[in-house]
């Protein structure tokens, strides 16, 4: 009996959780999130702002786990296109130039924009704290232990290390860039940035 009102109160939530991401992410297309407040949106999901907050902490982490699901979703699709790319480079253009991808999702730029703020602030803290991520680090985690087991990669640094290191690269980008969705040009600097710190000097 406990064990099934545990499981009837964690599906509550997560229906409470499911309709919060919704409904804020149709107000933030339609007014745009600056113009949107977390009153509002408790209102039209008919909470308590207390209530809205024991779940996010403010607008941008409602767009971290709208991202966060559509990764999810999509997860093994990525992790095959990765496993059929010769290196490294070319599986960091695939993921990187997923711009017809990440369109679907359909984040306005302000709201990406927003976001791409807070992950900023939130770097050091999203380093012990997962709950932060969207899963895109995994993406990119996946991608550096494929190139670290073809000695293509250094693997004297944990690739846990080389994946933060490429994520700020990818943020500070997009941050000074002000861009949705990256240039080819970007994308190309930002992956020969990071190639450049984080290629075994003893490979061909």
């Amino acid at each position: 009996m406990i064990n099934d009102i545990k499981t009837r109160t964690e599906r509550k939530k997560e229906e409470t959780q499911k309709k919060i991401v919704s409904i804020a992410m149709g107000l933030y297309r339609a007014q745009g999130i600056k113009a949107t407040t977390m009153e509002q949106i408790a209102d039209e999901v008919d909470i308590s702002r207390k209530t809205l907050y024991n779940y996010f902490s403010n607008k941008e982490a409602i767009v971290g786990e709208y991202m966060k699901k559509y990764l999810k979703v999509h997860l093994q699709h990525y992790l095959q296109l990765l496993d059929d790319l010769p290196d490294t480079s070319s599986r960091l253009v695939a993921i990187m130039s997923k711009g017809e991808e990440w369109s679907r999702m359909e984040i306005p730029e302000d709201v990406a924009t927003a976001y791409s703020e807070y992950r900023l602030r939130t770097l050091i803290q999203s380093l012990s704290d997962q709950s932060i991520r969207t899963g895109l680090s995994d993406i990119y985690c996946y991608i550096i232990k494929l190139g670290q087991r073809s000695g293509e990669l250094r693997s004297d640094i944990n690739e846990k290390e080389l994946t933060n290191y490429l994520i700020t690269i990818v943020m500070v980008s997009m941050l000074s860039n002000h861009e949705k969705v990256q240039s080819e040009e970007s994308i190309a600097k930002n992956i020969n940035y990071f190639l450049n710190g984080a290629r075994n000097m003893f490979s061909n």
